[in-house]
């Protein structure tokens, strides 16, 4: 069998294979990555109670281990009486970019070189969830519940909940990546076409007109903004799976052990 998503153009029996394969196949990425993740986390712990213990050694005799960040500041800053707040800030901005790449959780890689509009930080890819791979039946079953749900506000709201969870997922896991980003900058990654750049005159250099979003992402009820709105900074291995493999895999089994 090819390997990937079922083949809709074959029968439904090779479908059904071809998606037993992508269980097996997706549950075994699943586990090298919690593996690959866990293994990070105790380097990184034993890591940082390693650089723990050489920080309280190179303090001086008469500082607090439990020292605060301003104590800190202070006790990298220069005895001889001179001006401090060079030395000042710059140890306080370590401090804060130290904190800030901590917060960040579940980057595969930046993006080029752009950069978050509010903060300046580098916009980082986050590791999103794979889609969902579907067999023809499981297309059908999926049209039927979305037709059912009817077209009274209660229904409209389900049915955009329902086609919205990839995109849901994907905007959780960019939060995560880029603490401090807006619709904006995940627009920008995700749907290049739904910004308008902002227009700079060749000559001078001078922004002539803000960069924004088009027209139809500004719309109100936009399904991205709320979508947006409700989103929190979650990783992908840490959302629910949009993928059950497991449960995809006994249904496979089931239809056909009968």
């Amino acid at each position: 069998l090819e390997p990937g998503a079922p083949n809709l153009a074959a029968s439904l029996l090779h479908q059904k294979l071809q998606m037993l394969n992508c269980c097996i196949e997706r549950k075994k990425k699943r586990e090298r990555w919690q593996l690959q993740t866990s293994e990070s986390a105790a380097q990184q712990k034993s890591g940082s109670s390693e650089s723990d213990d050489e920080i309280f050694y190179e303090c001086p005799d008469d500082m607090d281990a439990s020292s605060d960040t301003a104590d800190a500041v202070s006790a990298h800053s220069p005895k001889d009486g001179g001006d401090t707040s060079a030395v000042r800030t710059s140890t306080l901005d370590s401090f804060i970019t130290d904190s800030h790449d901590k917060s960040r959780e579940g980057i595969l890689r930046r993006c080029g070189d752009m950069t978050l509009l509010e903060t300046g930080e580098p916009l980082q890819i986050p590791v999103t969830q794979e889609p969902s791979p579907m067999t023809e039946d499981m297309l059908e079953q999926h049209a039927d519940a979305l037709v059912k749900l009817g077209s009274n506000p209660e229904g409209a709201v389900l049915r955009a909940r329902m086609q919205s969870a990839c995109l849901f997922s994907d905007m959780e896991a960019f939060k995560a990546a880029n603490p401090g980003a807006t619709l904006s900058d995940f627009v920008r990654w995700y749907s290049p076409r739904d910004w308008i750049a902002p227009v700079v005159d060749p000559v001078t250099g001078k922004t002539l007109e803000e960069g924004h979003l088009s027209h139809r992402m500004q719309l109100p009820g936009n399904t991205w903004q709320e979508v947006w709105s409700t989103a929190r900074a979650v990783p992908a291995h840490r959302q629910k799976r949009l993928f059950d493999d497991t449960k995809e895999a006994e249904k496979v089994w089931f239809s056909h052990s009968k």
